[in-house]
C-alpha cells in the first residue's frame, strides 16, 4: 500500500497554482449551481 511521505505546499504567487484554485473554485461553484437549478418550461 501506498503511503504520503512528503508533503511540500504550493506557492500561493505562481500562476499555475493560482490557475488551478482558480478553476476548482469554478468548478465546484458550477456542482452547486447544477444542483440547485430547477428548469421550467412555458408552452
Amino acid at each position: 500500500m501506498g503511503g504520503l511521505r512528503h508533503r511540500e505546499s504550493a506557492d500561493p504567487a505562481d500562476p499555475e497554482v493560482i490557475a488551478a484554485a482558480g478553476r476548482l473554485a469554478f468548478q465546484e461553484w458550477l456542482v452547486r449551481q447544477r444542483a440547485d437549478a430547477m428548469i421550467t418550461w412555458h408552452w
